[in-house]
């Protein structure tokens, strides 16, 4: 079998390619990738293969400016990676693979952020997912929508990492989420649920909303 994979350099990625033991096609703007797409930009749809029936869609972009306060190439880069892009993608692979299942990584951040660019992306987001209708029964698609994840590269840049400490000891479990954990979700969608799972955002946040 083979993964399909956007933002294959990600930590959740990462540690869902300890979970399987399959050809991984990575899709993405390096040179290193396998199919090589700016999804900030306008792209050629039809080199995404068909015929992968598993997909991790977890690109994202996010500036740390408001939207006031981004230029306007920011603001339609940021909604060109966080939701056209993701739209297109699964619209052509609905429309091509009868078979495919298609987990996106989206966030928490569509309850409010400080990049309301970002915010809005996650929202046009989940609201797909939920109203897209499937046209055959093997297909999945389902939103895993995780809080800050502590050890990824997006919060770990962040310039207010005391903050985020404080956030998390006053959390109901007194801790953040870890890539491992999101990963372990991916992995239950996508290879282990049978397939009822789909049309729906599935929120990890310890609690924190209640």
């Amino acid at each position: 079998m083979t993964l399909g994979v956007t933002g294959y350099r990600t930590t959740i990625v990462t540690e869902l390619l300890r979970l399987v033991d399959e050809t991984v096609v990575s899709v993405g703007r390096s040179a290193a990738d396998d199919v090589v797409l700016d999804l900030a930009a306008d792209f050629d749809v039809n080199k995404i293969p068909r015929d992968v029936d598993r997909w991790v869609l977890a690109s994202g972009l996010l500036y740390p400016l408001r939207l006031k306060d981004q230029t306007f190439a920011e603001t339609a880069a940021s909604i060109a990676v966080n939701l056209t892009s993701v739209v297109r993608i699964c619209e052509y692979l609905l429309d091509v693979n009868p078979r495919v299942r298609i987990a996106i990584l989206g966030s928490e951040s569509w309850r409010g952020s400080f990049d309301t660019t970002y915010f809005l992306s996650k929202v046009g987001v989940n609201a797909y997912v939920q109203h897209r209708r499937l046209e055959h029964p093997a297909q999945q698609i389902v939103v895993i929508s995780p809080t800050i994840i502590m050890d990824s590269g997006m919060t770990q840049r962040r310039h207010d990492l005391d903050r985020v400490a404080t956030r998390a000891a006053a959390g109901p479990k007194g801790r953040l989420l870890n890539a491992a954990e999101v990963a372990r979700l991916v992995h239950f969608v996508l290879y282990q649920d049978d397939g009822a799972l789909t049309n729906v955002v599935l929120s990890m946040n310890a609690g924190e909303f209640a």
